[in-house]
This record gives C-alpha cells, sequence and structure tokens, in this order.
C-alpha cells in the first residue's frame, strides 16, 4: 500500500460524514420522459473496493490496513455489448441507482452496469462512518439485487417541452421529438473523475491503495464511440485475442519428425549445397590444367 500521509489525513479527517442526494440540476423530468430515474440513494455492495483504515495505534502512530469499502462497488460487466464486451471490472464511488419506466415504446432500454446480487441500498442523506469498513457485513441486509447503474437509451425521443412552448418563430422550428438517437445515463459522475495522489493525475480507472486499474476509460470511450456509430474502433480496442492450444497426441506423435525437418533438414542442405560448389570447383580447375 503506497499512500501518502495526506491521503492517510483526509481519511481520518472524514471519519464521519453525510451522504448527501445528488445536486439538482433540474433534469429529472428530462430524464424521466426518456425512460429513466435517478433516485436519491446510495448503494453499498459485497463487491468493493478496499481503502486504508485506521485499525490500531502504535503509541500515537496509527496502523493503517486495507478493508473493503462497500460504498466504492466493483462492477463486473456481464452482459454482451459493443460497450461492455472484454470489459474490465468498473468502479464506482457513492453511486446511487437507476430505475427504468415504460413512457415510450419507441425508446430501447439497455442496462450495461448494474451490482452485484449482494446489494444494500439506503436513502439520503444518510449517515457514513469509515467503522462500518471494520464491520463485515451482515448478509441478510444486502437483499436489495442487482440495481442499475449504467443505462443506454435509444429510439426517437420526445422533447420535455413539447405542448409547453409556443411557436416563437419561423426561423427556428420547434421539434417535438428527435431521430434516432442515443443517450447513456450513468449514476455516477465519479467514474470519469482522476485520482489525484502526490499533486498528479493518476490514470482513470487506476486504484492508488490497490494498485488495480479498473475499466473505467475503456467503458467511457467505448460509451462515446458507440454513441458516436465508431463501432470499429470498439472492436480493435476489445479485440478478444485466443491462444490456441495444440494437439498434444499430435505433438508427441510428429515431433521427431518436426525436430529433422526444422534442424537436421537445412544442415543436410548445406552440407549438399557446399559438396556440390567444392565438387564444381575441383572438376573446373582440374580441366584447366
Amino acid at each position: 500500500m503506497d499512500a501518502t500521509n495526506a491521503d492517510m489525513d483526509s481519511l481520518s479527517n472524514k471519519g464521519t460524514f453525510l451522504a448527501t442526494p445528488l445536486r439538482e440540476l433540474n433534469l429529472k423530468d428530462m430524464l424521466f420522459k426518456y425512460g429513466v430515474r435517478i433516485n436519491s440513494t446510495i448503494i453499498e455492495d459485497v463487491s468493493s473496493s478496499k481503502i486504508p483504515v485506521p485499525t490500531s495505534f502504535l503509541g500515537d502512530v496509527p496502523q493503517w490496513e486495507l478493508r473493503p469499502w462497500r460504498y466504492f462497488p466493483i462492477i463486473i460487466p456481464t452482459l454482451s455489448h459493443p460497450i461492455t464486451n472484454n470489459l474490465n471490472a468498473v468502479k464506482f464511488e457513492f453511486v446511487g441507482n437507476i430505475d427504468t419506466v415504460n413512457v415510450s415504446a419507441s425508446i430501447k432500454k439497455t442496462v450495461l452496469l448494474k451490482s452485484s446480487p449482494y446489494t444494500k441500498l439506503v436513502n439520503t442523506p444518510y449517515e457514513i462512518s469509515l467503522q462500518e469498513a471494520l464491520n463485515a457485513p451482515i448478509q441478510d441486509k444486502f437483499n436489495s439485487k442487482e440495481q442499475p447503474l449504467a443505462v443506454l437509451l435509444e429510439g426517437k425521443f420526445e422533447s420535455v417541452f413539447k405542448n409547453r412552448l409556443a411557436q416563437l418563430t419561423t426561423e427556428l422550428p420547434f421539434k417535438d421529438s428527435s431521430v434516432e438517437t442515443k443517450i447513456l445515463v450513468i449514476a455516477d459522475g465519479d467514474i470519469a473523475r482522476n485520482t489525484v495522489s502526490r499533486g498528479v493525475a493518476l490514470p482513470l480507472g487506476y486504484d492508488n491503495y490497490e494498485k488495480k486499474q479498473y475499466g473505467n476509460k475503456n467503458f467511457l470511450l467505448n460509451a462515446v464511440n458507440y454513441l458516436l456509430e465508431e463501432n470499429e474502433l470498439i472492436d480493435i480496442r476489445n479485440r478478444d485475442v485466443k491462444m490456441r492450444l495444440l494437439d498434444a497426441q499430435k505433438v508427441s506423435k510428429e515431433k521427431p519428425f518436426w525436430q529433422f525437418f526444422n534442424i537436421l533438414l537445412p544442415v543436410l542442405i548445406i552440407l549438399i549445397l557446399g559438396w556440390f560448389k567444392h565438387t564444381k570447383r575441383i572438376n573446373k580447375y582440374t580441366n584447366e590444367t
């Protein structure tokens, strides 16, 4: 574990705090119209990353250990989709859940990322303490099952301002619906935030405590390429290289032949060519004398 003193102090100073709802951006009506709703909740997941917490003291010096922090869920993609295919696990921090609503049949909804089956949902505001990292999870309380965290919407979207705005100008006519398009809704903005350590921004998705690289960067790159209909770039990034195993019985049976073909045959060819050239030179100079 390589964490700076500033990192440790920041954790110890935030031993208890309140998790509050997401900042209100007045997007609830629009997202609901499109078919999703981001709830004011916090997810606890047994599948999570680890953070350093003080477990004991040696004099006045705290002794730190890495413990699972259930508010930082690690999501393993299971859906066979261009965005998530062959993707590494994705790390979230203090994420809520997303509900899908059947508002329009023209919108196709695909849950790209979801929590593990051992999930607990709590409503915000909610008090969180680092002491929870020292306590083992009570299995019976983690019964909320899988919760959607990233939802892809595809189709024609009806404007949330339909029947609200009058026609103001003829130059800019109001469109009550879009063309075929795509929208990706993610419940956590920290998925695109780089961790900063010692004044240096670490690679996106890199866990400085566990020294692990998660798939946040590739997930976002795949998402942007998919929204821009650049699936070829996704295929290149997520190409699957498979190692083909050799037939053991065939290898054992044909091993002497291929050893002879690759090792002895080239040597024999060189010797034959050398003998042929040497014989030719002898005959040439013999005839001249």
